[in-house]
């Protein structure tokens, strides 16, 4: 029995689900306006003079594209996974380059490459609601291949001429989840510091990547500089996709029959982000305030001087969204959007004034998630860390069971397993006071993996398990940071030709708040400064 309706196979289960993922954006798709998103694309976008074409690639091109493709043993519809054709990818690799070109001249995305299996998978809550399930998409390993070639000549015409907007983040080289969690802390943490009133707006699309409208995407794609014939062979790429669902029911394999997907962007594919991001590049060109974008995952900070100013730009970022939303059928989530008015501890209230977003009241939260880190209103991140430490708790408990039956090492590849949670975002949150915590518990599960008593130092433990401290792994993340940031940085070092002990140090920015200096960029100032402090006294110590 699912949703109330009485299945008796598998088979049947297979074709109720493949039915209700082929709607997924029926009752979430607006009816969008391809002329108004056309204006909307072109806003502010300057053209640059060359344009997109697919070139030929080479047998040996084709190995390097197979050999970068991760080695899954999942297979598509044919049954060929991709680690069988990595073994043989020097036999197949000239033929394959032959049929790659062969597609790029003619314009044409093979028909057998347009077939994906869906695997039902439960996310939580009751295994009755269909609504629990979430469908993972599988595309034959050929597919994959002439999607990787494809993805990586429009990657390179994207960066090269700087088409996606620096404000997204999502699926790009150099660019991360941390850097979009640093971008927003650092314009909301100096917008605190100029005393601004801030408010944070967490948007969620509903299915946005299954919501996507192919004419209108290629008409952006048109807009962006793709020749005809590159477009050309992407419309055959969209256009006359099927999909099938499986599922495991009594231990035995049921299928539902192939349906015609008519909309959004294949799911389970490699081309398809790519695709997703050009579709909503002009959006932050279109809002009057700062945004903030992860693939679908889309953040709007609005700050003002006053609160009439504050009520009037809130309004003006809604009606931008909602208008951009509206022309590109795409649907915004109000249940699951969160709005954040930041403010600092010492603040006795914040912004108390009712928003309503089409008529629906939008409540403010005291925290909300963003990418996988959850934030407060005063970064002070005791709602991050109090997760950290539910999770930590239950590993300590886990290891005590487990232990007695594991040896050290398979014990030391648990601790990463569980303390992975640790590693992502404690840049932002390891100098919070509550960052003892976790400490306190990393300590308390190595003394359980490795028996040890419960006051024995843990010293000589860390170094003899080579696992770093949390303070140490604030500091490795921060310098991490530093590094992949370091031409950045030079923006900021003093520029005066006075020979003083410090003309080469990094410039620390004027503030007030101290909420500055707990950023990963003011932190990694330090670090630098500290280097070349040292590097200075043992250049001296040296002479001497």
């Amino acid at each position: 029995m699912i949703d109330d309706i009485s299945i008796k196979n598998g088979e049947e289960t297979a074709n109720f689900f493949n039915k209700k993922f082929n709607e997924l954006c029926k009752d979430t798709n607006t009816n969008p306006c391809e002329q108004e998103a056309l204006i909307l694309a072109q806003n502010g976008f300057e053209l640059n003079q060359v344009k997109f074409n697919f070139t030929n690639v080479t047998a040996d091109n084709v190995i390097k594209v197979i050999k970068l493709l991760k080695n899954k043993r999942s297979a598509g519809w044919d049954e060929i996974p991709l680690d069988i054709m990595k073994k043989a990818m020097h036999s197949i690799a000239v033929p394959l380059s032959v049929l790659i070109n062969q597609s790029f001249e003619c314009c044409v995305f093979p028909d057998s490459l347009k077939y994906a299996e869906v695997k039902p998978l439960f996310k939580n809550g009751q295994k009755q609601n269909p609504d629990n399930y979430r469908p993972i998409s599988v595309l034959t390993s050929f597919s994959r291949i002439f999607e990787k070639v494809a993805l990586i000549q429009i990657s390179k015409y994207l960066e090269s001429h700087s088409i996606l907007v620096s404000d997204q983040f999502g699926f790009r080289k150099g660019h991360s989840t941390v850097g979009a969690i640093n971008e927003l802390v650092n314009d909301v943490s100096w917008a605190l510091d100029e005393s601004q009133s801030t408010l944070g707006v967490f948007c969620d699309l509903s299915k946005a990547f299954d919501c996507v409208n192919h004419s209108i995407l290629l008409k952006k794609l048109d807009v962006y500089q793709f020749s005809n014939k590159s477009i050309s062979w992407i419309r055959s790429y969209l256009h006359n996709r099927f999909q099938r669902t499986v599922v495991m029911k009594n231990n035995t394999i049921s299928k539902s029959s192939w349906v015609n997907i008519q909309m959004g962007v294949p799911q389970g594919s490699i081309l398809g982000p790519l695709l997703f991001l050009l579709y909503v590049n002009d959006l932050p060109r279109n809002i009057s305030s700062k945004t903030i974008l992860y693939a679908d995952d889309t953040t709007a900070i609005i700050k003002a001087r006053s609160k009439t100013d504050l009520e009037q730009k809130i309004n003006q970022t809604f009606f931008e969204l909602a208008r951009w939303f509206d022309v590109n059928g795409l649907k915004l989530n109000q249940g699951k959007t969160q709005l954040l008015n930041f403010r600092t501890a010492q603040a006795k209230e914040g912004y108390n004034t009712e928003i309503f977003f089409e008529d629906q009241l939008m409540p403010l939260c005291d925290s909300a998630k963003f990418i996988g880190i959850e934030l407060d209103i005063n970064f002070s991140w005791s709602k991050c860390i109090s997760n950290i430490i539910d999770r930590l708790n239950t590993a300590c408990f886990q290891m005590l069971v487990l232990r007695n039956y594991i040896d050290l090492k398979m014990r030391i590849n648990i601790y990463y397993a569980f303390f992975s949670v640790v590693n992502y975002g404690i840049e932002f949150w390891g100098l919070s006071c509550d960052s003892e915590k976790v400490f306190k518990l990393q300590k308390k599960f190595l003394r359980i993996m490795t028996f040890s008593p419960f006051r024995t130092s843990c010293k000589s433990l860390f170094s003899k398990s080579k696992i770093l401290t949390v303070p140490n792994l604030y500091l490795f993340k921060t310098l991490v940071m530093v590094h992949t940031n370091y031409a950045s940085f030079f923006n900021d070092n003093f520029d005066h030709k006075y020979n003083t002990r410090f003309k080469n140090n990094f410039q620390y920015p004027i503030h007030r708040l101290r909420l500055i200096e707990k950023t990963p960029t003011y932190m990694g100032k330090n670090w630098l400064n500290f280097r070349i402090c040292l590097h200075r006294m043992t250049s001296k110590a040296s002479i001497a």
